[in-house]
């Protein structure tokens, strides 16, 4: 493997911590880009990695810290690596990639707006302005931190191990915050990501300028899988986010996009129902046949 170098496995070995890591996971120490402040990059590969010359479809996943190991975790992990040892005995593989935030900049480097660029209007289903905060963010950084993804993460990533690195094989995802960057890179980089996994995606930010940049974007064959829980916070703005969900269902659906929508009757907007709904995005991604359903817990809403 090229620039194997700049690789250590991750957990280190005979680290005291209780570490939660499934399968072979690999760390990059301060991968630096686009003006961002560095981080340690951490890079899950398939069982059959080692003992094969196959390539494999890669899944770039933020909000990294939470991905594989509870000890880096803030909140829980997302148990992506169990979920992927379990799809490899089926005999679907991926590479998945977990890019940590920036911690005090993670408004930053997700909000693909600033505040200045952003509407000062009420919404439609509102009776006052939104809150500052969801105009957008002083300073963006979200064109930054998408290149960053495109443009130097993911090449690092091709250069290290043997990926499938066309746009078909080249997934982005994340929840929250995470889910709308993810959404942004996938409709506005469409030649570098061909499958978005968007779980309860924060479409209300910048005044829902989201909908404008589907809107504007022509068809592509990019393939998107997003999720909405039901209980995902109070009552009043759960409401709201399923509001956002579904018409941005529509709207991905209006314009000819490959979009499954799932809504979870008991999810909330926690790792735990992220946790339980990823295996069925994961494999949407690897097996196109594979249409995801509805977690066993709530039956609410798919298409």
């Amino acid at each position: 493997m090229a620039a194997m170098e700049l690789w250590e496995q991750y957990p280190p070995e005979g680290s005291a911590q209780k570490h939660t890591v499934t399968g072979n996971v690999w760390r990059a120490r301060g991968v630096a880009g686009f003006g961002l402040a560095a981080r340690d990059i951490y890079t899950y590969l398939p069982p059959s990695y080692n003992d094969s010359r196959k390539r494999y479809p890669v899944l770039y996943m933020q909000d990294g810290q939470n991905i594989f190991d509870d000890v880096m975790s803030y909140v829980g992990e997302w148990g992506a690596d169990e979920a992927a040892e379990s799809l490899a005995k089926q005999g679907f593989e991926c590479i998945i990639v977990a890019i940590p935030n920036g911690g005090k900049a993670r408004m930053r480097e997700y909000g693909p707006w600033s505040r200045e660029t952003s509407p000062r209007e009420t919404s439609p289903r509102e009776t006052s302005p939104r809150t500052s905060k969801q105009w957008g963010t002083l300073n963006s950084q979200g064109e930054a931190y998408v290149d960053y993804v495109a443009k130097t993460v993911k090449p690092l990533i091709d250069q290290s191990f043997r990926t499938r690195p066309s746009a078909p094989f080249t997934g982005i995802g994340g929840s929250s915050m995470g889910a709308l960057i993810a959404l942004y890179a996938a409709l506005t980089r469409p030649t570098v990501f061909g499958y978005c996994l968007a779980m309860s995606p924060s479409i209300w930010f910048g005044f829902g300028k989201l909908f404008d940049v589907v809107r504007v974007t022509p068809k592509t064959k990019t393939r998107f899988y997003m999720d909405m829980g039901q209980r995902e916070t109070p009552e009043e703005k759960s409401s709201g986010m399923l509001m956002d969900a579904r018409q941005m269902h529509a709207l991905l659906h209006a314009q000819h996009f490959d979009v499954a929508y799932i809504e979870d009757s008991e999810g909330i907007h926690h790792e735990s129902s992220w946790r339980c709904r990823f295996p069925a995005a994961l494999e949407w991604f690897l097996n196109a046949r594979a249409r995801p359903e509805p977690p066993q817990a709530g039956h609410a809403h798919v298409e």
